[in-house]
């Protein structure tokens, strides 16, 4: 009978260290299984800006190649000002990807919270934070050619001592646009005309029909020909309606190829997939700190002029064509250079 009980206590703990045993092991497959998750957040709809859907594909090729890894995307308008932070503490994120000069400082203060989360700011920098890689898109260089083409296209209007206006438009309280664009533009107008100068207008996120309308009737009253609309969440909507009141417009980015494309005249293009996708493998595998920063311009060929508009050939004269086609190689080549160290230090 002794025997028995000793037998029976016996199994019983065997049987108890067997259920630990899987118990532990079902809980480790669980953790191995969890999703790692790359979070990545614009300020538009993807489907309707082309630059953020280039990027939502470049960082989905890569985490579609590797296992147990997931993506999500979401677009950040300012309203939660906690969305980066949001998105840095949720679970699985391994990687958050915020592109667009809006999400800079939100995104530079969710690194400072959340250092053991890696960030890459694109069109932006997040500066000296030891969990964050930058690729900073030159809208400098991208400003001044599109001034310099709105130039030339005033030259071709206008007498020689005539003074002339090329139109911008962008969103209200963007830094981007007061503090790069901007002055940029302006460069590149003159540097195609002396007589030439800019008008600016601009514009809340969501923009009504009343006020491009106002708008449009002020650039019209001053005999402005040519406009740049430069925004992070309705671009389109602007450059369409611009079109369909005869403005000629220069597309900062890549446009849509149905939206005004009769009244385009150019486009200074931005190609960063394969430089996005590389630098997300490479966060993911050694870090952000082994990534740093990396430089998207003209001499990097990241930056492009994009020409193939019937609008370029029919409105603008050879020789303004070739003016144009000479600045952009000297862009290209590195013989002219427009430094922008310092300039996406994002600002409370």
């Amino acid at each position: 009978m002794r025997s028995h009980i000793v037998m029976f206590a016996l199994f019983a703990v065997l049987a108890g260290l067997l259920s630990q045993s899987l118990s532990a092991a079902g809980n480790q497959g669980t953790d191995e299984s969890r999703a790692r998750v790359v979070s990545i957040l614009v300020p538009a709809d993807p489907d309707t800006y082309p630059l953020y859907s280039s990027v939502v594909a470049s960082v989905e090729t890569v985490t579609n190649s590797l296992p147990d890894y997931e993506t999500t995307v979401s677009v950040y308008t300012g309203e939660d000002p906690d969305a980066l932070a949001e998105a840095a503490r949720a679970e699985g994120v391994e990687l958050v990807v915020a592109a667009g000069s809006p999400l800079n400082a939100p995104a530079a203060q969710a690194a400072s919270q959340y250092p053991e989360v890696a960030f890459l700011m694109i069109d932006g920098a997040i500066p000296d934070a030891e969990n964050a890689a930058n690729l900073l898109i030159n809208r400098r260089e991208q400003a001044y050619l599109a001034g310099f083409i709105a130039g030339m296209r005033l030259s071709d209007l206008l007498e020689d001592d005539e003074p002339g206006r090329a139109g911008l438009l962008f969103g209200s309280g963007l830094l981007m646009g007061e503090n790069v664009v901007q002055p940029a533009y302006r460069l590149g107008v003159r540097a195609a005309r002396t007589h030439n100068d800019i008008m600016v207008r601009r514009h809340g996120r969501d923009i009504s029909e009343d006020e491009l309308e106002r708008s449009f009737a002020a650039l019209q009253r001053e005999n402005v020909p040519v406009i740049v609309p430069f925004h992070y969440h309705n671009v389109s909507k602007i450059a369409g309606a611009a079109g369909e009141r005869g403005f000629d417009i220069i597309r900062l980015d890549n446009p849509d190829p149905d939206t005004a494309s009769s009244q385009t005249l150019a486009a200074i293009a931005v190609d960063i997939e394969e430089t996005v996708s590389q630098m997300v493998r490479d966060i993911l595998e050694d870090g952000p700190q082994e990534v740093g920063t990396v430089r998207a311009d003209f001499h990097s060929g990241a930056l492009f002029l994009e020409d193939d508009f019937s609008r370029f050939e029919d409105a603008l004269s050879e020789s303004s064509r070739e003016a144009i086609a000479h600045m952009s190689e000297r862009l290209a080549s590195g013989e002219l250079t427009l430094p922008f160290e310092g300039i996406y230090v994002p600002v409370d």
